[in-house]
């Protein structure tokens, strides 16, 4: 076992074993990574922030688009169990831990296919739909999510940051910040879509009242 840091966002710990299903985490910080073998699961320390979207401008700085539908295991504020197919071509199986702060644990692995095809119907419609586009802006890549579906109407930016402190700026069409506000967690937007919010609660106001 060794320990790396490779400068960038994801901060990482790789299990050799394969075999096993088991999943420790361990209480290192954003500095570090730990990396362990050849294996090719990861551990990694996500800190992020979400925001509304205020119009469209941002469109003009796009770079890249993809289409997400993702399904829950689990659901709720615990550990959650997630499956996501990525323009129906690749599929990720994602354990994320609850949040500390800004931060929380997040376990990825690639799998076939057709496996995330079958546990997506294990989701039992516990599922979102959205295009996720790549923006450019002021030396930082936000991630716009635009839902589809039963969340259609809803537009949220995320920027995944190097440390909780880490200072940005901030483009024009950022709205009021929804970090760590439960209904905007796409857990619950599985099972309490945007379009069932009576239309007095759509709003970052109604919704904190």
């Amino acid at each position: 076992m060794r320990y790396h840091n490779d400068g960038g966002y994801q901060r990482r710990l790789y299990f050799a074993d394969k075999s096993s299903s088991a999943l420790t985490f361990f209480p290192f910080t954003s500095e570090t990574t730990i990396i362990h073998g050849a294996g090719h699961r990861s551990l990694a320390i996500e800190i992020e922030r979400k925001y509304l979207v205020v119009g469209s401008s941002w469109r003009q700085s796009l770079k890249r688009a993809c289409h997400i539908r993702q399904g829950y295991l689990t659901t709720g504020d615990a550990v959650s169990v997630r499956v996501r197919i990525t323009d129906e071509t690749t599929a990720t199986l994602t354990v994320k831990s609850p949040k500390s702060g800004l931060s929380r644990f997040e376990f990825e692995q690639e799998i076939p296919l057709r496996e995330g095809l079958t546990l997506m119907e294990m989701c039992n419609g516990n599922a979102i739909e959205k295009v996720r586009y790549d923006v450019e802006w002021a030396g930082c890549v936000w991630e716009i999510d635009d839902y589809r579906g039963r969340n259609h109407g809803l537009v949220v930016a995320e920027i995944e940051l190097c440390d909780e402190a880490q200072s940005f700026r901030h483009p024009a069409w950022l709205g009021e910040e929804v970090t760590g506000v439960p209904q905007y967690h796409n857990t619950h937007l599985a099972i309490r879509p945007f379009q069932t919010w009576p239309e007095h609660v759509q709003t970052l106001e109604a919704v904190r009242t």
